[in-house]
Parts: structure tokens; C-alpha cells; sequence
């Protein structure tokens, strides 16, 4: 039990690390990182951020340890709805990434125009949080779960069907969702991309082909304009010598 609390806190300061080593280099290049277009890429990591930073705070205790109960139960309830949202959140901001990334390959013009909107990018932001939040009020009430007993989280009950309700239904419209969506569209993005590259060496291979045709016809043409100049010059200086002979004779 020991190495399972050890390996788990062990997970939550190595994911807290690695989110504010991506942030130190986002500030520390900011001229290239720091821009609208990248605000969906940097919106998943903070996310991420704030989820582990969440998780990290309770690494010494499993619940809210403050005098007053309603205290406790009011940082309890606040605590589950942390767990929830930001494990959704997450998952739908990777989905509005992907989106955006179809955006860009399969509607250039339109993408051009939104990356640097802020309407567009306040806008979908919000409809991701929203998305996040919905999915878990939809899981809790439907169910009537609460804060569970260890970390406050999220889909206890004293019925264990109920449990299972919450999860089934926020992991399909949280979760898999989401996911399935992503997934189709990286192969999307995937398939546009090789025609894309097909396309381009069909190309290349024209215009090379056509390059060396013209390498060859010139080749072609200079060493016939060689082989026709030795043979002027030839028959010249046949031309030359009958002149002479003929000339030789007239003079005999």
C-alpha cells in the first residue's frame, strides 16, 4: 500500500513539473510561442496545469481538515466539482484543438481568418468549459451522486448503482466522445495530408521529367551542331583543292 501512495504522489509532482517546464519554455521563447494562433495548444495545458496542480494539494490528506464542517463540506463539493470539470474540460479542449487543426488543413481561407480572432477564440473557449460542466451536472444530478469519502472526487453514492450510472454516462459523454471525434480527425487530417504530398510528387516527378527532356533535346541539338561543323569544314577544303588542281592543269 506504501509503494501504490508513493507511486500515485510520485504521478502528481511529475505531471505538476512537466506542465510548469512547458510554461517556463512558452514564456521564455514568447516571441514565437506567446501568439493567438497557439491559444488552443497552450488552453489543453493549462488545463492540464490547473488539474495537477488540483490533484497535487492532496497529497497529505484525503479530506478537507478545517474545524468547521460546512467549511469542509463546502471546500468537499468544490473539490468534486475540480475533479470533474477538468478531466472533461481536458478532453474537450483537445477536441476543439483537433477541430482547429482541421480548420487549418482543409479550410486554409477560413482558418486564416479565425486564428486571429478573438471572438472566435473567447468563444470557443467558452463553449469548451462549458461542455465540461454540462457533462457533469448531466452525470451528478441525473444520478444524485456526491463528493466521494477519499479526495472529495466525483461520482459517489451509497448505491453503488448509481456509481455506476454516473460513470457510464459521464465517461461516454465526457470521455469517449470526445476521444472518437479526435481520433477521426487525425485520420482525417491524416488522409488530406498524404493526398496533399501524393499530389506534390506527381508534380515534382512532371517537372523533372520535363527538365530532362530539355537537358536531352539540347544535348542533342549541340552534338549534331558539332558533327555538322567538321564536315563543313571538310568539304571547304575539298572544294579548296579541286580549285588548286583545276588551276594546275589550265596553267599546263
Amino acid at each position: 500500500m506504501d509503494f501504490v501512495n508513493f507511486l500515485d504522489n510520485t504521478t502528481r509532482a511529475f505531471s505538476l513539473i512537466i506542465h510548469t517546464i512547458y510554461f517556463i519554455i512558452v514564456f521564455t521563447h514568447s516571441t514565437q510561442m506567446i501568439q493567438l494562433s497557439l491559444f488552443h495548444m497552450h488552453h489543453v495545458n493549462i488545463i492540464g496545469f490547473m488539474s495537477a496542480l488540483h490533484y497535487s494539494m492532496w497529497i497529505n490528506s484525503v479530506q478537507p481538515l478545517f474545524a468547521d464542517a460546512t467549511l469542509n463540506r463546502v471546500l468537499c463539493s468544490l473539490a468534486e466539482t475540480a475533479f470533474a470539470v477538468f478531466k472533461f474540460t481536458r478532453a474537450y479542449s483537445i477536441l476543439g484543438l483537433a477541430l482547429y487543426r482541421v480548420l487549418a488543413v482543409f479550410k486554409l481561407n477560413m482558418y486564416k481568418r479565425v486564428c486571429e480572432s478573438y471572438s472566435f477564440t473567447a468563444v470557443s473557449t467558452a463553449l469548451i468549459w462549458l461542455c465540461g460542466i454540462v457533462v457533469f451536472l448531466i452525470g451528478k444530478y441525473a444520478v444524485n451522486t456526491q463528493p466521494g469519502p477519499i479526495l472529495c472526487i466525483d461520482g459517489s453514492s451509497p448505491n453503488q448503482l448509481n456509481s455506476i450510472l454516473y460513470y457510464t454516462i459521464t465517461t461516454l459523454l465526457g470521455l469517449l466522445f470526445p476521444i472518437v471525434v479526435v481520433i477521426v480527425a487525425y485520420v482525417a487530417i491524416s488522409k488530406r495530408l498524404n493526398c496533399i504530398a501524393t499530389r506534390l510528387n506527381k508534380k515534382s516527378k512532371s517537372v523533372t521529367s520535363m527538365d530532362k527532356s530539355k537537358k536531352d533535346l539540347s544535348h542533342t541539338h549541340s552534338v549534331n551542331n558539332n558533327k555538322v561543323a567538321p564536315d563543313a569544314q571538310q568539304l571547304t577544303s575539298d572544294k579548296s583543292v579541286n580549285r588548286s588542281l583545276a588551276t594546275a592543269r589550265d596553267s599546263i
